[in-house]
């Protein structure tokens, strides 16, 4: 059976993005970078909520994605990703479709993919996904990237979490940039 993380950066305060979806905040170096690299090549789909697919399909197929990362360029371009969205209506990045929720909603999709055979799905970014993915009892492990900042302000992953949500810590490093990654198992 498959595994399913989500990988998420947020401020020290708990916020995913400063206002107006400024993400200049986060510690991001080349310790980000191989942590990142190391996590995709683990990976054999994403899960994007609409908000993160649209800015990383802006991204990751330009040139300028292309020159940041080779690798994880290529990676990101390459693996299947399964949007979550109630919104939009195509998806026009490579290897990327919609995920059909159906009656069961999205608690009984991934419940599906989960049992098919593979490596792990990751979530990336995808704040309000990542929010009722432990409630609906899919999430295996949310890997939380702190960045040593205080915003103060924006969207924050501590809010959108529904009611108590119990996680126990598995794994904590500090990083050369001052961020700390913790991961957690629910």
């Amino acid at each position: 059976m498959r595994t399913l993380y989500a990988f998420i950066c947020t401020s020290l305060d708990g916020r995913t993005a400063a206002p107006g979806d400024d993400l200049s905040w986060q510690a991001l170096d080349e310790e980000f970078d191989a942590l990142s690299l190391n996590q995709l090549v683990e990976t054999d789909a994403v899960l994007l909520g609409r908000r993160t697919y649209e800015g990383m399909a802006a991204y990751w197929p330009t040139e300028t994605g292309r020159e940041y990362n080779p690798r994880v360029a290529e990676l990101m371009n390459g693996l299947p990703k399964l949007v979550v969205s109630s919104t939009l209506r195509e998806t026009t990045w490579e290897n990327s479709e919609l995920l059909p929720l159906g009656a069961g909603g999205l608690a009984r999709a991934v419940a599906e993919l989960k049992q098919r055979p593979g490596r792990a799905m990751g979530v990336l970014g995808s704040p309000t996904l990542v929010a009722g993915l432990p409630a609906a009892g899919v999430l295996d492990e949310l890997r939380v990237h702190v960045s040593p900042v205080v915003l103060g302000e924006g969207p924050s992953l501590l809010e959108t979490l529904p009611g108590r949500t119990e996680l126990r810590l598995t794994d904590s490093r500090a990083l050369g940039s001052g961020a700390v990654l913790s991961t957690y198992r629910p």
